[in-house]
């Protein structure tokens, strides 16, 4: 038994995978790697191809920050290609990018944005910006809590938050399939053999738990599609032959869809006010 990092609680070990901790208290997964992963693989420009689908999104999170707050400056922590930082900054507000890859770095100065090269899990900054994006970042750091906690610390009064949650069908039915000694979409879902796998798995509850603990409150939800069909495409055909990939991208549409229908999102933007 180790203790939940969400929630201080003893956790179980889940049964049909050795390397994940299932929290029962406040439903919080997590990745503890015991095995040595000997091929590892990127997900470069995944993100660009889900651009455009994603504006929908964008403009339902802005619009409702913009309504609560006058005058907002943004801070985007782990801004990749800058799905978020760049839509805000086309709208004319003070933007900065915090990454801990340079990749992008001109791509942001030439369009207005200042750059800070940082690690996440480390982060050291002093924060002006009044509303802070973390767009799949929480997920794949070590210790959330820690980062969020800094956060609250600092002179930030909004922050957005999006991250893959465990409410949606395609991870139950990853975890139906563990029992039959399927793993295939289990570990594509945890990005287990990526560069950057997923460290934590948060339920509606847990992240919750995690807000109420340090002293945020969740004032809008806005739910989020997975992957486009594009996106999904090629990010399996980086491990997996054509054929695979193609069943794969069309099943996650389907239960895309009816994740849609029941409104149990694969993944969730939560919007947050600082209470501290």
């Amino acid at each position: 038994m180790i203790s939940c990092p969400n929630c201080s609680k003893k956790d179980t070990v889940f049964a049909n995978d050795i390397e994940i901790s299932y929290c029962s208290t406040c439903q919080h997964y997590v990745y503890n790697q015991v095995k040595e992963k000997k091929i590892l693989f990127s997900h470069d420009h995944v993100g660009e191809y889900q651009q455009s689908t994603r504006e929908k999104q964008f403009k339902k999170v802005f619009d409702f920050i913009l309504d609560k707050k006058q005058n907002p400056n943004f801070l985007e922590i782990g801004a990749g290609f800058g799905g978020y930082i760049n839509y805000v900054n086309t709208l004319g507000f003070d933007c900065i990018a915090v990454d801990i890859d340079d990749h992008f770095r001109d791509s942001y100065l030439n369009a207005g944005i200042k750059f800070i090269l940082q690690d996440a899990n480390k982060l050291d900054i002093t924060i002006d910006s009044n509303v802070v994006i973390l767009s799949h970042i929480i997920e794949h750091i070590d210790n959330p809590k820690k980062l969020i906690n800094y956060l609250g610390k600092q002179n930030i009064e909004y922050l957005i938050i999006e991250v893959p949650s465990s409410n949606g069908l395609i991870f139950k039915l990853s975890k139906l399939l563990l029992r039959f000694n399927i793993f295939f979409i289990w570990d594509r879902l945890w990005q287990k053999n990526s560069n950057s796998p997923h460290l934590h798995y948060f339920s509606d509850k847990s992240i919750y738990k995690l807000f109420e603990d340090l002293n945020f409150e969740v004032i809008k939800t806005v739910n989020s599609r997975f992957a486009t069909f594009k996106g999904s495409f090629r990010r399996t055909l980086t491990t997996e032959n054509l054929i695979i990939s193609l069943i794969s991208v069309i099943a996650i549409q389907v239960l895309e869809f009816l994740n849609y229908l029941i409104k149990s999102p694969e993944n969730k933007v939560y919007i947050v006010r600082n209470l501290n």
